[in-house]
């Protein structure tokens, strides 16, 4: 596959990245980036969180998964009613759990169907950093990376001015 990889500026400032980790970043028209997109907007429960992510190991892919399963749509975000900053209070909604984020249902979703995430890849679509409990998750397996889009920390960072959320579908097309 001959897609460009970047690695993130030097100022990016991620919430949370555990020693001796890094995130890449690759272009919209990269084929499991493009899963990822799909693959949130498919199983999208808040247009504010949309995410998915997809797991990669031997160029085939082992599992996919979105946030919150499904669970925002029908219950809505007390997190987002709140307006609780990114990383924090995951126990108000049980949608926003990490045991729901797009990470840890891909591997869920891939261990359930038999395969083995050891030295996979995730490329995550609609967040540009993953938390403390979805890094534990991804060591834990021994993911050796994750993948971003490209200004995924512009595109999907609450705070930044350039911000694409609540127009998710504007980004990758």
């Amino acid at each position: 596959m001959n897609t460009r990889i970047t690695t993130p500026e030097q100022s990016i400032v991620y919430p949370y990245l555990p020693e001796g980790r890094s995130i890449l970043q690759v272009s919209s028209e990269h084929p499991f980036m493009k899963l990822a997109r799909e693959v949130a907007f498919e199983h999208k429960g808040s247009l504010t969180h949309t995410s998915g992510a997809v797991l990669v190991k031997d160029n085939t892919v082992i599992g996919t998964g979105s946030i919150g399963s499904g669970f925002h749509r029908t219950n809505g975000c007390a997190r987002q009613d709140k307006h609780v900053p990114t990383g924090m209070a995951y126990e108000l909604c049980l949608g926003c759990h990490p045991s729901n984020h797009s990470e840890q249902v891909a591997l869920a979703n891939a261990v359930i169907n038999g395969h083995d995430p050891f030295q996979a890849e995730v490329y995550l679509w609609g967040h540009w950093w993953c938390c403390v409990a979805c890094w534990s998750a991804l060591e834990i397996a021994d993911v050796r990376q994750v993948y971003t889009l490209e200004n995924a920390h512009v595109f999907f960072e609450k705070s930044h001015p350039n911000n694409f959320l609540g127009r998710q579908e504007e980004v990758g097309n």
